[in-house]
């Protein structure tokens, strides 16, 4: 799951989803420094990527993406925010662009707990509000082709849209079937550890 999901499952609290958000960029001694809330949104995001590595439904849909070797993980992390973006009607009462900019807001009250990279990525995402353009392929596109650019090692993510076109209905269903089980087990967490 890349940023929507993550969001999501953070169920509106600013600090979970704070951590949430920063589960890529902490380091051990940044994440000791974290308060207890914003730790809990870190684990929450390691735990989800966990799940989303190992689980049969979500390896199945990764497996359509063999070809791009390693970066197939980061590949259906986006592919399943765009399907998430499809069907935010199931998941939410307000539009998928009130959420996301409730959503940059949660960030911003807690912004002192960015680290530099963290804060810059931000920056672009609010600016470029990557999170609305998950909704289109033209938006998966170019998220792509930008995380592309910026990879220091060849790559092919570039091209994927066209595995995800060619088997977006497979992948939907897909990700039909694991939202329910990624959803469920992230509120148990929270529930369990808060």
């Amino acid at each position: 799951m890349n940023y929507l999901a993550h969001f999501l499952l953070s169920f509106d609290d600013p600090e979970v989803l704070t951590g949430n958000f920063l589960g890529d960029f902490v380091t051990k001694r940044e994440y000791e420094l974290l308060p207890s809330r914003i730790q809990k949104g870190v684990d929450l995001h390691r735990e989800i990527d966990f799940l989303m590595d190992n689980h049969e439904i979500s390896r199945k849909s990764k497996d359509r993406f063999l070809n791009h070797r390693h970066y197939a993980s980061v590949i259906i992390d986006v592919v399943y925010d765009h399907f998430l973006a499809k069907n935010w009607k199931n998941y939410s009462n307000v539009e998928l662009n009130v959420d996301a900019k409730k959503y940059y807001e949660m960030i911003n009250s807690n912004q002192k707990w960015l680290n530099e990279k963290s804060a810059q990525y931000f920056f672009y995402m609010k600016k470029r509000n990557w999170i609305a353009s998950y909704s289109t392929i033209e938006g998966i596109d170019q998220i792509l082709q930008s995380m592309a650019k910026r990879t220091p090692y060849d790559t092919t993510m570039n091209l994927a849209v066209v595995e995800l076109q060619s088997n977006y209905k497979e992948l939907e269903s897909e990700f039909l079937d694991f939202f329910p089980v990624i959803y469920s087990f992230s509120k148990a967490f929270l529930k369990t550890s808060l």
